[in-house]
């Protein structure tokens, strides 16, 4: 049984995936392709990362404590930056409301319900979904991951994907919001040479391998932000639960129906020995002895 399974859908809608044990380690490399069924079977969680040019994550005030009234009020008061109507946006936001801050992050109905079609044609079903920005650490000066065409930046208040073009803006963008603060640490997964990088670098690590397991390495057990919310929450997800009530009612029928038969059997028992008794005075007073006396 592996503990969490870990599937990436990458923008040309084809898959890698790889499991991890209880103690998050990977148990083999990543796999190019679907899962097989015995690795869905084994899987106590399945964790799905989806291409995060598609999701918009932004910080606003929390307007509520309440999740419900929060996001009720978080389309209209985004409103103003976003392209599309709010109507046709799918809002996502922290199980728990505790910081001044709330992460909201917004994808189009439409996307996200691609999303899952595309894993439900390989009999996937996720227990979570989300960008595969959140799978790059933070960390204390910020973080840059390179692929063969795409890259990720990451620091305290901003995680964003993009092309190569777009990461010397980027990394201006993110200095300029950390100001001295701002050293990324580099991870590289391409086979090239290192890029040269404007502005302070922290560690570059050049030639890495298996982008997949490093990004399964930097999830928490528990991501703070889960995609499948509201609408889209997996109907899947309350079987253990539903099952636990169904066997719960069977053996409470059960029982009703022992306690039927079980009192039937005594009213029977019962009415044998009264009508036994009866018939023993009845005999008993028609004797001859009864009658002497």
């Amino acid at each position: 049984m592996s503990e969490r399974l870990l599937v990436r859908l990458h923008p040309d809608d084809s898959l890698t995936w790889l499991s991890q044990d209880a103690g998050g380690r990977a148990i083999a490399g990543a796999n190019s392709g679907a899962p097989p069924p015995e690795a869905l079977a084994r899987a106590r969680r399945i964790v799905a990362l989806v291409p995060s040019e598609q999701v918009l994550l932004l910080d606003t005030p929390r307007m509520s404590a309440q999740r419900t009234q929060f996001l009720k009020a978080v389309g209209f008061a985004l409103e103003d930056q976003l392209a599309s109507p709010v109507e046709d946006l799918h809002f996502a936001i922290p199980e728990r409301l505790d910081a001044a801050r709330v992460t909201v992050a917004i994808v189009a109905r439409d996307v996200l319900r691609a999303w899952l079609a595309r894993l439900a044609a390989d009999r996937i079903r996720p227990d979570v979904l989300i960008p595969e920005t959140l799978a790059v650490p933070a960390g204390s000066s910020g973080t840059v991951v390179l692929e063969e065409e795409r890259a990720f930046l990451r620091n305290s208040s901003t995680a964003v994907a993009c092309d190569f073009a777009g990461v010397p803006q980027w990394l201006e963008i993110l200095a300029a919001d950390q100001a001295d603060a701002f050293m990324p640490e580099v991870r590289d997964f391409r086979a090239a040479i290192p890029l040269r990088l404007p502005g302070k670098v922290g560690h570059y690590h050049a030639r890495q391998r298996d982008p997949l397991a490093y990004f399964a390495a930097q999830l928490p057990a528990e991501p703070a932000l889960n995609l499948l919310q509201g609408e889209f929450a997996p109907a899947h997800r309350g079987a253990p639960a539903r099952r636990l009530w169904r066997n719960a009612a069977a053996l409470a029928a059960a029982a009703v129906f022992l306690l039927f038969v079980y009192t039937g059997v005594d009213c029977l028992r019962l009415s044998r020995e009264s009508a036994r008794q009866d018939a023993a005075i009845r005999k008993w007073t028609r004797s001859p002895a009864s009658r002497a006396r």
